[in-house]
């Protein structure tokens, strides 16, 4: 009778262990069918707090961007420090001019970096090399160069519905002072003139992208955005 007893409380050890880890080997295989909910909640928020990297204070980033060995991310958009800068084939002196800008300073998007000499591409997707020196964060934006044919209304308030600040058209080259990720305040020095304007009418600004200048010290340096 003992042999039985003790035969029997063996098999429902054995079998409370087998349950165990069925229950383990299951619950294991759910997880991994769960769904990624990383990827479901969108792109996350990265914060900085170095004013050299030249990218927004609370962007989010979109899928696509990367973190250059300078510490910088690509790409970022960021504007010429003068109005006349040789933009070169290549990251060097040693290459040859492949244009220059004139007539005054405009936003670029920089794309790659090689030492002291940033790749950056302009509103019409020209690339070409210039010296970090010939570089600065201020950002500034080019209303709308995919529209020639139509002035643009610039608000009193970020709303569509906004008392109408002014008409401005189409090509202009602005100063960035606010961005909200949906609508951001311009300055046009040409018209003396200031404003709100849909995210989406400027080349210079990313998509969802909200900062302020303010955010960034005038002595900012550029040396590793």
């Amino acid at each position: 009778m003992k042999l039985s007893t003790d035969r029997l409380v063996a098999w429902v050890w054995n079998g409370l262990f087998f349950v165990l880890l069925l229950a383990l080997v299951l619950g294991m295989a759910f997880l991994r069918l769960l769904p990624d909910t990383r990827q479901a909640e969108g792109p996350a928020i990265t914060r900085t707090e170095d004013p050299t990297t030249h990218i927004a204070t609370d962007m989010i980033i979109p899928a696509g961007f990367i973190r250059a060995p300078s510490g910088a991310l690509l790409p970022r958009f960021a504007s010429l420090a003068r109005p006349e800068v040789a933009v070169r084939t290549g990251p060097g002196e040693i290459y040859p001019v492949a244009w220059v800008v004139r007539g005054g300073r405009m936003p670029v998007e920089i794309v790659a970096e090689s030492g002291d000499w940033l790749r950056i591409r302009d509103h019409e997707g020209e690339e070409g090399w210039v010296s970090r020196a010939d570089v600065s964060p201020q950002r500034l934006a080019m209303l709308a160069p995919w529209r020639r044919d139509k002035r643009l209304a610039l608000r009193r308030e970020p709303a569509a519905d906004a008392p109408l600040a002014a008409w401005v058209m189409p090509g202009l080259v602005v100063r960035i002072a606010q961005c909200t990720g949906h609508w951001c305040r311009i300055l046009v020095p040409q018209a003396k003139v200031e404003g709100w304007i849909g995210q989406e009418q400027l080349w210079g600004v990313y998509a969802n992208e909200a900062f302020s200048q303010a955010d960034r010290p005038r002595n900012a340096t550029q040396a590793p955005r």
